[in-house]
């Protein structure tokens, strides 16, 4: 009798050995890669499920930040004082030949005029000119009907598909450049996970103090909309619908300056 080792002299029966043994491998090998891809369809679901919370509200910031960008840079004309907007903004290559840029801007803010108009009327105060204070008066009022065509323009921009003009001259549509804002962001947010927003859930507001006087703080933009998730892994066919916010600063020249000319002006009427 031969070892027990060397009985498989049968060349059929060593094939079927090792086939065995490969057969064995093979489903010890598919066995760990299910057990694998379980583990990671369960993670993935659990991460959907809960999602990372600084990633939550970055494409709503985008879309706010984008309404910013837009109205920031909306003009309008007027007759006595040319193109007016929020901020002062000077074209391109208006450097003067000494490297001295010129002081008449492009597109002029309106706290510069409200700024210039009143410093002129601290003056004509001063002197008790009554001829120009009264001229001042008529300017003081242009500057007025200035700032209340802008701001009608700003708020007719952010109604629902609302347009507007900026300093190039070209469209804006702030609540398009919201969607398309808050699209791109969201392209770079988990793949496993569908949201977008409801374009016809889109609201903003503009929140500001003006009057009488010029616009002395920044303008604080609000976008509200309906955001629909539906999590690809998560075998939910009902997409998840809730309210989001947010909110973007929209910087106005001039508004530390526009608060001390008013204290100046007051101080010396005061004094008078």
């Amino acid at each position: 009798m031969l070892p027990h080792t060397l009985q498989l002299s049968n060349p059929e029966e060593i094939k079927l050995s090792f086939e065995n043994a490969q057969s064995r491998r093979s489903r010890f090998y598919s066995l760990a890669v299910l057990l694998i891809l379980s583990i990671v369809v369960v993670l993935v679901i659990i991460i959907t499920e809960r999602g990372p919370e600084e990633d939550a509200g970055k494409p709503m910031e985008a879309a706010a930040q984008a309404v910013a960008r837009d109205l920031s840079s909306l003009v309008i004309y007027h007759p006595r004082f040319g193109i007016v907007g929020l901020t002062d903004l000077r074209p391109p290559g208006s450097d003067t030949a000494d490297g001295e840029r010129e002081k008449t801007p492009f597109v002029i803010g309106i706290n510069t005029i409200f700024g210039s108009v009143r410093q002129d009327m601290i003056r004509a105060d001063f002197g008790r000119d009554d001829h120009k204070r009264q001229a001042l008066v008529d300017e003081y009022q242009a500057c007025i009907e200035a700032q209340s065509t802008l701001l009608s323009a700003l708020c007719g921009a952010v109604e629902a598909n609302g347009t507007g003009i900026n300093s190039e001259g070209h469209l804006i549509n702030p609540t398009q450049d919201a969607l398309n804002a808050y699209n791109s962001s969201v392209g770079l947010l988990h793949f496993w996970q569908r949201q977008k927003l409801l374009a016809d859930s889109v609201k903003i507001t503009l929140i500001y103090k003006s009057g009488q006087t010029a616009l002395r703080e920044p303008i604080i933009v609000k976008v509200e909309a309906i955001e629909e998730r539906s999590k690809m892994l998560a075998g939910s066919h009902t997409p998840d619908r809730r309210k989001v916010t947010a909110t973007a600063t929209i910087e106005v020249s001039n508004c530390a300056a526009i608060a001390q000319t008013l204290e100046n002006q007051t101080n010396l009427r005061a004094r008078r």
